[in-house]
């Protein structure tokens, strides 16, 4: 067993792309500017992935998933897009 404190990674998939979030980036603000995206006939959201600043632009169609993986040496959720493609009840 580990000392090592434990890491948590952010995935974000968008319309079936997915994106690591760099650490200290605000998922609370995040989903805040992505929901209000989605409520506007589309705006671009700006975030970081891996050191590399991002913007998607986000409209009422698009499909987001977060994922927040608390045992990072596992590696990635296995396939994002099965979630982001799911048929959503609205």
């Amino acid at each position: 067993m580990s000392d090592a404190p434990a890491t948590t990674h952010t995935h974000v998939d968008i319309d079936g792309h997915d994106f690591l979030l760099s650490p200290g980036q605000d998922l609370d603000d995040l989903m805040r500017r992505i929901e209000d995206a989605a409520r506007s006939d589309g705006t671009f959201v700006g975030f970081i992935s891996q050191g590399v600043r991002l913007s998607a632009l986000i409209s009422r169609t698009s499909r987001v998933v977060i994922a927040i993986d608390d045992d990072p040496a596992t590696g990635p959720p296995s396939d994002m897009g099965d979630y982001a493609h799911a048929e959503w009840e609205y």
